[in-house]
């Protein structure tokens, strides 16, 4: 009978053993971890006989190899390249690359893309030049937009801007001056940030335009729906614009150059 108790401690023993990650160090310290998470130049880990305590981290340096509970075994030098095993990173994309530093210890390197780039709202704001265009008119302008921007992908705000209406005299084919438009509404873009200086966009602008054209003024519906991306500060973008008077639509499009103020990331 206590042979039969001694057996069955030994197998207790055993599967605990191989429940554990094993964390072996260049200079021969043994860890006997769980690995939370692989990251870029660390491993994060917990102690395994204290798995509620806090999270641990040791410089991939510094790791000879992991030997995971599953038998796996990663293995950190010049000659073999580690197999990556992100076990909570779905923003975390990595390509490891081992190279040796100068001491001939291995590193490793990755080319890392993180979504998103900015993990908080900022104030931003927008001084753009451009206009509305079609065959018979002509309204360059500059408008400024204010709001704030959440996180990488959505930008939301005010427009307000003013713009020089130039209407086509087919008689003598000239562009002739008729007054001033000033369109004022509420201006939403939407973005895919492909790294931290490039991201297009898709542009949504709806609100009032006032015309002020032999010292009366009408006010019609603008909508505007285009798209673009953002370079840095640089903005292009461009797309169709229409108002809408009494039931009237006026198509156009519409084109705009600019620049992003306020802090980046």
């Amino acid at each position: 009978m206590k042979q039969f108790y001694l057996l069955i401690l030994l197998l207790c023993v055993g599967y605990l053993s191989f429940a554990q990650d094993l964390i072996i160090l260049r200079d021969a310290t043994e860890i006997e971890a769980k690995v939370i998470e692989i990251r870029e130049n660390d491993v994060a880990y917990k102690k395994w006989d204290f798995q509620d305590g806090p999270n641990y981290s040791i410089r991939k340096i510094d790791i000879l190899f992991i030997k995971y509970s599953n038998g796996t075994k990663e293995v950190y030098n010049a000659s073999n390249e580690p197999q990556t095993k992100t076990v909570q990173s779905s923003a975390i994309q990595t390509t490891p690359n081992v190279t040796n530093n100068q001491e001939g210890h291995a590193e490793t390197s990755s080319e890392t893309k993180i979504r998103p780039f900015n993990k908080k709202t900022l104030f931003n704001a927008y001084a753009e030049v451009g206009g509305i265009f079609s065959r018979d008119l002509f309204a360059p302008g500059i408008t400024f937009s204010l709001g704030v921007k959440i996180k990488d992908y959505v930008f939301t705000g005010i427009s307000i801007g003013t713009e020089v209406l130039c209407v086509q005299d087919h008689y003598y084919g000239e562009m002739e001056y008729y007054g001033m438009l000033l369109p004022i509404g509420g201006n939403i873009r939407g973005y895919y940030p492909v790294d931290k200086d490039f991201s297009p966009f898709i542009d949504f602008f709806a609100g009032a335009n006032i015309w002020f054209i032999d010292d009366i003024y009408i006010t019609t519906a603008r909508i505007r729906i285009g798209a673009g991306f953002e370079w840095k500060r640089l903005v292009l973008g461009m797309g169709y614009n229409v108002e809408i008077s009494e039931g009237v639509p006026l198509h156009c499009g519409y084109f705009k150059l600019g620049v992003k103020i306020g802090k980046r990331y």
